[in-house]
């Protein structure tokens, strides 16, 4: 009978062990993801009704936005604007004065992507990045730039177009996106 009775210890601490292998599993993946996928900052344009209702329901999301601003649009279309242009990065309105590149950037493409990756999220812009220059027959992105200043002269927004695809280029191509790169052109290209 004395055989029948299982040792309760080395029970007791694979489960202890098994816990906390769990609860660091569990930070280091919540660690990972949110690094990966941080809060949208939001800007909220409201109305006639009260605010407090729209801001109680983002705030039981905190993990998913983040309240940037508010304004309520009584202060006017000029102002909601003003407000909005603060959260893109590349004031391009993609009019294509700029092109065509003697390299062949696709400017207005490279500019989307980059304020995508701010206004939407990081994988938002680095799909639409990927998407609209490494897949094509001939690659358009930020690096082939080479500080030419012909789309500079051209730009009615008088953007100091090199300098911002250097920072296209610094947030858009990488490590992620030249394994992507590399993935397709194994495969095939449009």
């Amino acid at each position: 009978m004395a055989n029948w009775v299982v040792p309760v210890k080395p029970i007791a601490e694979a489960m202890f062990g098994q816990t906390v292998f769990s609860i660091v599993w569990v930070y280091v993946c919540n660690t990972c993801y949110f690094r990966v996928f941080p809060p949208r900052e939001i800007l909220i344009v409201y109305g006639e009704r009260p605010i407090d209702d729209i801001v109680a329901k983002f705030e039981s999301r905190k993990e998913k936005y983040k309240i940037g601003n508010s304004i309520n649009i009584s202060e006017g279309i000029e102002r909601v604007k003003e407000e909005i242009n603060k959260y893109v990065k590349v004031p391009c309105t993609g009019c294509g004065y700029c092109m065509p590149c003697p390299k062949g950037v696709d400017i207005p493409v490279c500019f989307q992507a980059y304020n995508t990756s701010y206004t939407d999220s990081f994988i938002s812009g680095m799909k639409a990045y990927f998407m609209c220059n490494a897949l094509r027959t001939n690659h358009t992105g930020a690096s082939k730039c080479i500080r030419c200043g012909k789309c500079s002269r051209r730009c009615p927004q008088k953007l100091d177009v090199p300098r911002l695809l250097a920072r296209v280029k610094r947030r858009m191509e990488n490590p992620l996106y030249r394994i992507a790169c590399w993935i397709a052109s194994r495969v095939g290209k449009y």
